[in-house]
């Protein structure tokens, strides 16, 4: 059987949250663009591989699990893991609470075959969701495609953003928020490529992506943490039994 190469690959680093873990990767499968690998990168979360397993019989996802220690990081480890180990030129991410609109890859795969640019930026819709218990709820309770109540549209994460394997290479990998600050991930790699890669960077007017904007990522949403612990051995989801 001839080896599968995929033209994109997305990662998404994941921890302790199944259900939106599986919006994510429905908005991957809903892509337009079909030549991908989805690597799901676990940093010690035991409900992962479930979710992983319902979904397995696409053989363009893969799943990784974080063998080192787990150190407390907003998803750069995935990130860099992803990265070791993805099998394409170009490199996409979405994280396990935000979604892909149907043309995110083709339209990055659009832009990234002109072989002029290193880094492109799509935009995304920008919908506040608020902070604290009963926001994971409120997300899972919307379709995939809803951008209800956005407020902007936005370009600054890496959602919306691609690069190629090269420019990460060049530039160094993620790297995690030093203790009690918010210096590293997406901003901090972001301000490394606009300083030594500026010249091939393309930013686009496509909406592409939804950005759910969730203070309880730094904030609990302790309710969900509850209900997760409660759940029997043979549920995957808290909020789809």
């Amino acid at each position: 059987m001839e080896e599968y190469k995929p033209e994109i690959t997305v990662i998404t680093p994941t921890h302790f949250r199944p259900d939106l873990l599986k919006r994510t990767i429905i908005s991957v499968q809903n892509q337009t663009f079909k030549s991908y690998e989805h690597i799901i990168v676990s940093d010690h979360c035991p409900y992962a591989k479930k979710v992983y397993d319902e979904f397995k019989s696409d053989n363009r996802i893969k799943f990784i699990e974080n063998m080192r220690p787990h150190v407390k990081n907003v998803g750069s480890v995935g990130k860099n893991i992803g990265y070791e180990n993805a099998s394409s030129k170009i490199i996409c991410y979405c994280d396990d609470d935000n979604v892909y609109l149907p043309n995110h890859l083709e339209v990055m795969y659009r832009e990234f075959s002109k072989n002029i640019y290193d880094i492109v930026y799509t935009r995304y819709y920008h919908v506040p969701l608020g902070k604290g218990d009963g926001i994971i709820k409120q997300l899972c309770t919307r379709s995939i495609d809803d951008y209800s109540g956005y407020d902007h549209i936005g370009n600054t994460d890496n959602l919306n953003m691609g690069h190629t394997v090269s420019a990460l290479k060049s530039c160094g990998g993620w790297k995690k928020d030093r203790p009690g600050k918010r210096d590293g991930e997406d901003t901090e790699l972001m301000k490394r490529f606009d300083k030594m890669l500026s010249k091939t960077t393309l930013r686009i007017s496509d909406i592409t992506c939804i950005y759910y904007a969730r203070a309880a990522c730094i904030i609990d949403d302790n309710e969900y943490k509850k209900e997760l612990k409660k759940m029997k051995k043979d549920q995957i989801y808290v909020y789809d039994r």
